[in-house]
């Protein structure tokens, strides 16, 4: 099963317009800490952008857009016990703002905090009903906690809003693989890919959907573009080996399997393949090599 990556940064930045009318008083140098801030968070340089936060934060603590902003830093720095404190406090301070209920269900997302997630999407959507993005993750939301039709209920409603936001097809198709409707899933999977060609979990899951119904063809073609996006991932260099395995790709097969073990040597599947291919190649010295491996390796506790 493909995993996930944690939710995108990017997503917060999309909703700063929502408070940029409904700045808290504050000091005209507090304002100025807090767009210097601003203008490094979007930047990416985070450390920067917490100094000034704070001291925002300690100018003007009646601020709710500096405690908002601080938390944000907090998360993008993945220290999300300090991103929590903070977004509680701005929600404190001005609770009509409903990004900050959405930043804060970001966090418990990633923490896989997922009744605290639930609890702050929907006081977001109570401001906003028509936010196809929080409808969106409200949805993933209920899928991971095995709630799959409440889960496409809310993803139709998203595709009502907006049928070409990013992932909205990625996740409907899983819900879909979920309840055995492959069908379904990959018609929308595919969808995603050609709406948004980039999206890497699509093209992994359509990867591994296409192996499991014997396409090796249109496996290895996602995958492909797969490679093009991310060459990190042993897991995608596992896949692709396979799917060139399945197409008599031998070679192939073999170098990008050798791929996968190399970045990562606890992954014990590689092995196993690798000992499939040297077996068809007439290298039982190798296979043989490659079985010993394969009941060696073992990921660490």
């Amino acid at each position: 099963m493909w995993i996930l990556r944690p939710l995108c940064l990017a997503i917060p930045l999309a909703l700063w317009c929502w408070t940029a009318s409904g700045l808290s008083a504050g000091t005209d140098s507090a304002n100025q800490l807090y767009e210097e801030a601003l203008g490094r968070y979007r930047a990416g340089n985070y450390f920067e952008a917490l100094v000034t936060a704070r001291k925002a934060v300690a100018l003007a603590p009646e601020g709710s857009q500096y405690h908002h902003l601080l938390g944000m830093v907090y998360f993008a720095l993945q220290l999300d016990s300090d991103a929590r404190p903070a977004l509680k406090k701005a929600i404190e301070l001005d609770p009509d703002q409903p990004t900050y209920y959405y930043d804060l269900a970001l966090v418990y997302m990633r923490d896989n905090e997922l009744e605290q997630a639930e609890e702050y999407l929907k006081k977001t959507l109570e401001f906003k009903p028509d936010f196809a993005l929080g409808l969106l993750l409200l949805g993933r939301v209920y899928h991971n906690q095995s709630k799959t039709e409440s889960a496409l209920e809310l993803f139709e409603k998203a595709r009502i809003l907006d049928p070409s936001l990013r992932a909205l097809h990625f996740h409907i198709g899983y819900a879909y693989k979920a309840m055995g409707q492959n069908d379904k899933a990959i018609e929308e999977m595919e969808k995603e890919a050609e709406l948004h060609p980039d999206y890497l979990p699509a093209r992994v899951e359509l990867g591994e959907i296409h192996l499991k119904h014997r396409n090796p063809e249109l496996a290895a073609a996602h995958l492909t573009k797969a490679l093009e996006l991310e060459q990190r991932d042993p897991q995608i260099h596992y896949l692709y080996g396979k799917a060139l395995f399945e197409l008599k790709d031998n070679e192939g097969a073999l170098a990008s399997l050798q791929e996968a073990s190399r970045l990562d040597p606890y992954m014990s599947e590689p092995h196993y393949l690798m000992a499939q291919v040297y077996m068809k190649m007439g290298n039982r010295e190798s296979a043989q090599k490659e079985l010993e491996l394969f009941k060696k390796v073992k990921k660490p506790k």
